[in-house]
């Protein structure tokens, strides 16, 4: 496997315009970990305006504190669509690139299997829209779509049936080895494993590797 990553190194791996799933247990570091990414993706001028919803706005936890209040609100099914529709309405050459976070909202009834977010996660690359889904709930964030659609997905401290619903995207390894190998590797040292749909191999040397979360100073 590669040497751990930082989140610099991980954005390196994404396309221009990009999704990713982000699967932990609470107290992971998965917000941590997604924080750090987006103050990286920002200072790289990768994308332009983050919008975050999340479950947790509102709350003083300090995740996301360095975004304006405005852009961190709690799951909403129309001002999503609304910010969808507009950048699908803006012709190509005055967009901006938008990245809509999604953070544990998905314990919502209206985020699970939400055909808004669907949509940006198959299409959003033509708007210029990415896309970030973090979740503790497995199960309601790995469906096939989201699987297929994710150029990356980003998880620790799951149940093995949970690696087995992952493994799933995976090629030439057998699924006793990716569990070995998710286990070894993550859930200890802020660690996550790294499962890169994006990177043109069917090496899983090349497209498993893991990266380590890192708290602001």
């Amino acid at each position: 496997m590669a040497d751990v990553l930082d989140s610099q190194d991980l954005i390196q791996r994404l396309p221009p315009y990009f999704t990713g799933s982000f699967l932990a247990r609470r107290n992971s570091g998965k917000s941590t970990l997604i924080n750090d990414i987006i103050r990286e993706l920002i200072k790289a001028k990768r994308v332009d305006m983050v919008v975050v919803m999340t479950g947790s706005a509102g709350l003083g936890n300090g995740d996301y504190g360095f975004l304006p209040s405005n852009l961190v609100m709690p799951f909403d099914e129309g001002k999503l669509k609304q910010m969808w529709d507009i950048q699908k309405a803006t012709p190509a050459n005055q967009r901006q690139h938008l990245l809509i976070v999604i953070d544990d909202a998905l314990a919502t009834p209206e985020a699970i299997n939400n055909p808004t977010i669907n949509t940006i996660f198959s299409l959003g690359r033509h708007a210029f829209v990415s896309c970030f889904l973090a979740s503790q709930h497995t199960k309601s964030l790995c469906s096939p779509l989201i699987k297929t659609n994710s150029d990356i997905i980003v998880f620790s401290k799951l149940s093995r049936a949970n690696y087995e619903v992952i493994h799933e995207c995976t090629t030439h390894i057998s699924k006793k080895d990716f569990i070995r190998i998710c286990e070894r590797l993550g859930g200890h040292d802020w660690n996550f494993v790294v499962l890169d749909n994006y990177k043109q191999t069917t090496d899983p040397a090349e497209y498993i590797t893991v990266v380590r979360a890192k708290a602001p100073k």
